[in-house]
């Protein structure tokens, strides 16, 4: 009942009667669809809450039939409706195949893969008995309505907040799982973040990716791009949530028929958000190769297995105060 459902929450959710939760979608087994000579399909995520206004869409990704898109979609839901039905349907994106950005792009050009529609009432209701244990989510995997494959839906409930993080990484002495021929490869690094959500009834933890990077092409020793991130999407405006930061070796840019994207993780660190300035390297002088300050990589299956490091450059909130100054 919509009592009970207010009384579960002991955090502000729900304001005029409206509850906002964040999305994030998978999908696994797509079609390629792409055709002959075009390398893999492009996935992307349509997302309407029926009745209403409200849509959204995720990103695309490249050369991608298992994708697990990073954009969140926000929806504000009624809590007096017995029922939220949503519509998911997902497109092969019609775009420059390069990855570049296409100013012929229209999007009524692309394709057609495969569509979902589902009840969100069941995973509210899920996440909310969740949030005794302290996380406000759940998730659900549903076979799609026509197309091959499944999706998976994380629902989180949250609270719009308008603060950022700024952010820029460097990896130093990424170790090299692309060898080549004659030994001559170099891996193609990018990063994800995603935040961990604690469920100590259930006795594994959710991992939600929230950020990846662009690849870097044969680098050991990549700087990537400064970013800006929500801090609702970062951590549900919970600064004492787990992040967990993974290098992975990418794909190429560029083959004859295009590579399917690849998540070939070379190494990872967990840390709490609030930490993470505390790690911003301090000797500006050195540059941005100091490791003073690095967080150590290590490799999933090993806590010893050292492979590499990630230099933090920049963390701070968007009105240039770090966590550590608000401290």
């Amino acid at each position: 009942s919509t009592k009970s459902q207010k009384q579960a929450c002991n955090f502000t959710l729900i304001i005029d009667s409206k509850m906002r939760l964040q999305l994030h979608l998978e999908a696994q087994h797509l079609a390629n669809i792409a055709g002959w000579f075009k390398g893999y399909s492009d996935p992307y995520a349509k997302v309407q809450l029926l009745n209403t206004e409200i849509a959204s869409k995720t990103e695309y990704i490249k050369n991608c039939l298992d994708p697990k898109w990073v954009t969140p979609i926000y929806l504000d839901c009624d809590v007096d409706l017995e029922e939220h039905d949503v519509l998911v349907e997902i497109f092969d994106h019609s775009g420059d195949h390069s990855g570049k950005e296409d100013p012929n792009y229209d999007s009524d050009q692309d394709e057609y893969m495969a569509k979902k529609k589902f009840d969100l009432k069941p995973l509210i209701d899920q996440a909310l008995i969740n949030q005794v244990e302290g996380c406000a989510d759940a998730e659900e995997t549903f076979k799609f309505d026509d197309g091959d494959g499944s999706l998976k839906v994380h629902v989180a409930l949250t609270e719009k907040t308008d603060e950022k993080v700024e952010f820029q990484f460097r990896g130093i002495g990424i170790r090299n799982v692309e060898k080549g021929i004659f030994g001559l490869g170099r891996s193609d690094p990018y990063f994800e973040i995603a935040k961990k959500y604690h469920r100590p009834m259930k006795g594994k933890p959710y991992v939600q990716p929230v950020f990846r990077s662009e690849v870097k092409k044969n680098h050991l020793n990549p700087l990537w791009d400064r970013a800006t991130i929500d801090l609702e999407h970062l951590c549900d405006n919970n600064r004492n949530m787990t992040l967990v930061i993974t290098v992975y070796d990418g794909p190429e840019d560029k083959t004859f028929l295009s590579q399917t994207f690849t998540r070939v993780p070379i190494g990872c660190v967990e840390i709490e958000c609030s930490d993470v300035a505390q790690n911003v390297t301090k000797e500006k002088g050195k540059g941005n190769g100091d490791t003073t300050n690095a967080l150590k990589l290590k490799r999933k299956d090993s806590d010893n297995f050292h492979v590499g490091n990630l230099v933090i450059l920049e963390w701070k909130d968007k009105n240039g105060k770090t966590d550590d100054e608000e401290k």
